[in-house]
């Protein structure tokens, strides 16, 4: 009988070192989160600052600008102008879509005011215009480029070693679960067949009730043949043919041994009164 395949340790393994591979990611990740808050807060990482009432004359190189402010209840507008240095150009207006969200660990919120395309590197005027009756004494503008501060971000080597972690450790956990289910399974049914294999092979001890020693004769091995066991009745099973009799004869129970002469009950004190061993003798 073919023995049963061993079943391969390294499901299991994969599973474990996912296990293993996110804990990591999501351990090292926790302890970037000082690093991540630095480069989502404007206040620590904007390209350009621009406060109330500066000049406002700063080079921006190409790409998508995106503009924050510490939310604030004063009411003003902000524009962009290229420039030459001595005289205001034209102005900026086409937006952009940024994918740059400002944050702080502090809670300070943030509002974006706007995100402006820039077409080539440019000297532009920051322009802010304080509406009439609020105060922009405080008002500071933080502007990012979006590509690079996004790279920022995605380029720092421990968060993207945490990033790498977690998300090879998600790939591996349901792939060596998967493999050990499929392993158990083929365990099973290795198993199951090899129990029916030796179910057919070894009958059960009552199935053929003959003595030890005891060969079976031609009646029994014809009842073997119509399903029957030696020394049970036929089942009553109907004829194949309706109206057509059939006829069963019994089967007499074969002997389990010994001799068939059985001993005589006559002595020399007792014979048999009508001396038929007188002709016995005399033939």
């Amino acid at each position: 009988m073919q023995a049963a395949p061993i079943e391969s340790p390294w499901p299991k393994r994969l599973l474990i070192i996912g296990i293993v591979m996110s804990l990591l990611g999501v351990t090292i990740f926790a302890m970037m989160s000082g690093t991540i808050a630095t480069h989502l807060d404007p206040r620590e990482s904007a390209d350009v600052e621009v406060k109330f009432g500066d000049a406002g004359i700063v080079n921006l190189s190409e790409g998508c600008w995106v503009i924050h402010v510490v939310t604030t209840d004063a009411e003003f507008d902000i524009s962009l102008n290229k420039t030459d240095g001595s005289s205001i150009g034209e102005g900026i207006t086409d937006v952009c879509r940024s994918d740059f969200s400002a944050q702080a660990a502090d809670g300070t919120s943030f509002t974006k005011v706007e995100s402006y395309q820039v077409d080539e590197d440019s000297q532009v005027v920051v322009s802010i215009d304080c509406k009439e009756g609020s105060d922009c004494s405080d008002l500071i503008v933080y502007m990012h480029n979006d590509f690079e501060a996004t790279m920022s971000l995605m380029g720092d080597p421990m968060i993207l070693l945490s990033g790498s972690l977690c998300c090879l450790g998600f790939l591996l956990v349901p792939f060596g679960w998967m493999l050990m289910v499929i392993n158990r399974g083929k365990a099973t049914q290795v198993q199951i067949l090899q129990n029916q294999m030796t179910g057919a092979m070894t009958p059960p001890e009552d199935e053929i009730p003959l003595a030890q020693g005891e060969m079976l004769t031609t009646n029994d091995i014809y009842q073997m043949m119509r399903g029957n066991l030696p020394g049970q009745e036929e089942s009553d099973i109907p004829p194949p043919f309706a109206g057509v009799e059939v006829k069963r004869t019994p089967i007499s129970k074969k002997s389990t041994g010994g001799s068939s002469n059985k001993a005589s009950n006559y002595t020399a004190e007792r014979p048999p009164e009508d001396e038929s061993w007188k002709k016995w003798d005399e033939s």
